[in-house]
């Protein structure tokens, strides 16, 4: 049996507010990356999978043309949704 945890509106709000922010250096890492494997004018689209209230997705924006997040929790993309977000941010509720 699984436990799916921050599934209710309680635990989304307290994630968001409580959930460590992305260190810089773990961006630039993956930034540098992906420019040594491809061209930074093709960043067209990323998909963040598990990105809860979308804090870490959010930073994506800036590099990337299109920016997904899916979570497995609808409370967790109504947060992210009713966060204000840039414009080439899209969430949706992943499905198992």
């Amino acid at each position: 049996m699984s436990i799916r945890y921050f599934e209710t509106a309680n635990h989304v709000n307290l994630y968001s507010k409580f959930r460590p922010i992305l260190p810089q250096q773990v961006l630039d890492f993956v930034l540098k990356y992906l420019s040594e494997c491809i061209d930074s004018k093709e960043w067209n689209i990323v998909v963040d999978v598990g990105c809860g209230s979308g804090q870490s997705t959010n930073n994506l924006s800036n590099f990337f043309r299109h920016v997904y997040g899916f979570d497995v929790s609808p409370e967790q993309i109504r947060e992210a949704n009713e966060t204000k977000h840039p414009n080439n941010v899209y969430y949706n509720v992943s499905h198992n």
